[in-house]
């Protein structure tokens, strides 16, 4: 014998699938804003010389595959603390990988003696001070650390978008 679903049920079941929908739409609002993108700056002093730069270029400088500038300036590329979420996102950003991807280059790379990773800053207020006073030195922070980068002796080289 077939029933006849009640006005309950009905109401029932068009409840439960409005909750699920309104999760659904709502976790992807939270979703959607915590993807939002910051941009990150590759600053050096405003001092040094700096030919116009590339995200291979950073990435060559940062990976230690380079030590150079293409106008044959020497470059010190400074880091931000390994436990920084700014770093995890300028290296994605910057190479595509992993921050752990990252690690496991830089251990390799010291393990076999054939170069040593970016100098890790305390914090934000070290590496911009260490950027302005050390010849060739770049470091990496967000845009909204660095509001007016003239006025604190620095030059934006380098603007990346980043998770």
């Amino acid at each position: 014998m077939r029933t006849t679903p009640t006005l309950t049920a009905l109401l029932r079941c068009a409840f439960t699938v409005c909750v699920l929908a309104g999760v659904q739409l709502f976790g992807g609002v939270a979703h959607a804003q915590s993807q939002a993108t910051t941009t990150l700056l590759v600053i050096v002093s405003n001092k040094t010389p700096t030919p116009t730069m590339t995200n291979k270029d950073v990435a060559d400088l940062y990976l230690g595959r380079t030590r150079h500038l293409s106008n044959g300036q020497m470059v010190v590329p400074l880091d931000n603390p390994a436990a920084a979420p700014i770093r995890a996102r300028f290296y994605k950003a910057l190479t595509g990988k992993a921050i752990t991807d990252i690690n496991a280059y830089w251990a390799r790379l010291l393990f076999t003696g054939q170069s040593s990773p970016p100098q890790p800053m305390a914090d934000t207020n070290a590496l911009l001070e260490a950027v302005r006073t050390t010849p060739g030195a770049m470091a990496y922070v967000e845009q909204s650390q660095v509001t007016n980068p003239e006025a604190m002796g620095l030059k934006v080289i380098l603007s990346i978008a980043a998770p």
